[in-house]
């Protein structure tokens, strides 16, 4: 059964057993409820300096050199989570832990049945120290929950 009303808790939910149990780096994130009850999923901005400005950030769709035009319209759904720790290897100067962060958001994925870890879903974003590392996660959430499946 499809409820779609219930997304953005399934979303919230999924983010904070992330952050609270499994101590994930995850966006800041809150539920709010519109005056006629319908519930709104909020992410803050974690790309934005003290000073306004903003980090580097790029996805991994981005970093694979996959757009739309180079690998079809389901181009954010053409990768693996080998390349995304090739890329990571192959950028960050810390990649070692970077890539324990990775793995451990793979895990959570899998435990929570997040069927939309797709590229554009993993960002590397820049430091301090003008260098990368992978940003926060967002977009986390339990697809299982939403998917209707059809039995022959």
């Amino acid at each position: 059964m499809r409820l779609p009303e219930q997304v953005p808790a399934n979303e919230h939910l999924t983010m904070q057993i992330a952050r609270q149990v499994y101590k994930l780096q995850v966006a800041e994130n809150v539920i709010v409820f519109f005056r006629n009850g319908e519930p709104a999923y909020i992410t803050k901005r974690f790309d934005l300096k003290p000073d306004g400005m903003r980090h580097g950030q790029e996805d991994l769709a981005s970093l694979a050199g996959r757009t739309k035009h180079t690998a079809g319209s389901d181009f954010i759904y053409e990768g693996s989570y080998k390349e995304i720790a090739g890329i990571i290897k192959a950028t960050v100067p810390a990649f070692r832990v970077e890539l324990e962060k990775l793995f451990s958001l793979i895990v959570f994925n899998y435990l929570f049945s997040n069927g939309d870890a797709h590229l554009k879903n993993f960002s590397l974003i820049d430091t301090a120290y003008c260098d990368y590392v992978l940003s926060p996660a967002y977009d986390l959430i339990c697809t299982r929950l939403h998917v209707i499946r059809t039995l022959p």
